[in-house]
């Protein structure tokens, strides 16, 4: 793996001695000091130097010594919120997918069919469809896998995240590494951790890889990844679900995850029919065969977990175990996760960790910024009381939950001093924002990922003035619609020559 550029990819920018962001409404996401009016940030090359009111910063700054190399390059933000970086922990790269849809465009919804998910979901089928999706990757050819990589990572950073957890992608880890490198946001990577399906119409559940070679694949990823030298690759293993796993592959992802000290990534009581057909196929519900053999944890990140029942939820809760939900998906996959359990709020009044998500990139689900607007409205609603999820829960829920349940929170997930420089700016200048008293409320009102206008990661400016500074983004998009055209072709898709 090289970190190297290609034709297509710029060198990242360098870092400033010093960058300074003043002026601008800031939200930490530090609980101790949560908003800051009149705020600065001070950066010095990958680490933030100085928050505080302007007049602060000032202070700090007069007591220090010349910057090494240059002049301090300063940012007028008073039109700004300032915020840190998003942080999307539960994600897949899945971008290859969209090219069907991506080039016969079909502007009816008229023939739009339940999803695999739609109606409690039928759990069978659906590990067949997550054993498919390991066939197309060992398929995609892997120019194809690059440009996917990249095309997902930089609509990412677009919308204002700056790490990915990744849970298991329609992509090869190393690929995925690369892009990172190239594209300088941060990442977890991991394996496809599945080792079987099972079949609709059978209580059985049946291998199709060998679960020893799961297990190494997804060592060497942890030893290639894990805690990179770089400092922007960690890597995690991956149950992607207990329905397409065996207790060997739970038992030694678990323990690879405790060797390795990391978290590990699943999808836990997901949806409504997983514990009736979980318990036909394992002879238990799914959170209790976790506990069964011993691998809940607080290491454990569990995504949706909406379908726990009360002993599942207080081995939940014991353990620590960090939930993340992805708001914006549920509707648009037929999913009543939020609604029918109610359990997020349980989960909540309880203090659990929960974090807010994507979840995956075929799907038109937009980003972490919309995932903070559903979080804000629909827990809201679900609860009748507009104060469980506020803006700022939900800007937290969004940045340093994330960091909590990557295990990276000493090092990003707020504006604090010595942590790494990832945040981002959000423009508050226009019509949306003409006489509302809180910013970030009406951000989140009536504001969304096309808003982001700067994002720095680790000190790098990658997006200035809604523009990536290290690649051409209509470029690429033209090189990976080429590509993923071709790809779905070979494998038979119907799409028109002239495309």
């Amino acid at each position: 793996m090289s970190s190297d550029a290609t034709p297509l990819v710029s060198p990242l920018p360098h870092r400033y001695a010093r960058l300074r962001i003043d002026a601008a409404f800031v939200y930490t996401a530090d609980p101790n000091r949560p908003v800051i009016a009149d705020g600065s940030v001070l950066i010095g090359e990958e680490t933030i130097l100085a928050v505080g009111t302007s007049a602060q910063v000032d202070d700090f700054e007069r007591d220090l010594p010349a910057a090494v190399s240059g002049r301090t390059r300063r940012i007028d933000a008073r039109d700004r919120m300032v915020l840190p970086g998003l942080i999307n922990d539960h994600w897949h790269e899945a971008s290859a997918l969209r090219a069907h849809a991506g080039m016969t465009v079909q502007p009816d919804d008229a023939d739009t069919a339940p999803s695999p998910f739609s109606n409690g979901a039928d759990m069978r089928a659906v590990t067949v469809l997550f054993d498919n999706f390991r066939v197309i990757t060992s398929a995609m050819p892997q120019e194809l896998a690059y440009l996917a990589a990249l095309q997902s990572l930089v609509s990412e950073l677009r919308s204002g995240t700056t790490t990915v957890g990744d849970f298991g992608s329609i992509n090869r880890p190393n690929t995925l590494a690369t892009a990172t490198l190239q594209t300088g946001i941060r990442a977890v990577v991991t394996s496809y951790g599945i080792d079987g399906v099972c079949r609709p119409g059978e209580n059985s559940f049946v291998r199709t890889r060998d679960t020893a070679e799961v297990l190494d694949q997804a060592r060497a990823v942890l030893d290639r990844y894990n805690r990179h030298s770089s400092g922007l690759l960690r890597a995690m293993p991956s149950i992607l679900s207990g329905m397409s796993t065996s207790d060997e592959l739970m038992l030694g992802a678990s323990e690879l995850a405790e060797a390795f000290d990391t978290p590990i990534a699943t999808h836990l009581a997901a949806t409504a029919t997983e514990g009736s057909a979980s318990r036909e196929i394992f002879g238990c519900r799914p959170v209790e065969r976790w506990h069964r053999l011993g691998v809940l944890s607080s290491r454990v990140v569990s995504a949706h977990t909406a379908f726990a029942d009360d002993d599942e939820l207080d081995w939940l809760l014991d353990a620590g175990v960090h939930i993340t939900h992805s708001p914006q998906r549920y509707g648009a996959t037929g999913e009543n996760v939020i609604t029918t359990t109610r359990q997020i709020l349980r989960l909540l009044s309880a203090e659990a960790p929960v974090s807010l998500s994507t979840d995956g990139d075929p799907l038109p689900l937009g980003g972490m910024p919309e995932s903070m607007r559903m979080g804000w409205l629909a827990y809201n609603e679900a609860a009748g009381d507009s104060t469980v999820i506020t803006p700022m829960r939900a800007l937290s829920m969004a940045t340093l939950r994330g960091a909590e349940a990557l295990g990276w929170q000493d090092e990003i997930g707020s504006l604090t001093v010595g942590k790494k420089a990832d945040l981002i700016t959000v423009p508050i200048n226009d019509f949306r924002y003409v006489g509302m008293r809180r910013p970030l409320q009406a951000f989140l009102s009536a504001g969304g990922s096309g808003d982001i206008d700067m994002v720095i990661v680790d000190g790098r400016v990658l997006v200035e003035a809604r523009e990536l500074t290290f690649i051409d983004e209509r470029e690429l998009a033209e090189a990976f619609m080429i590509a993923s055209t071709e790809f779905a072709r070979a494998l038979g898709a119907d799409i028109p020559q002239n495309s």
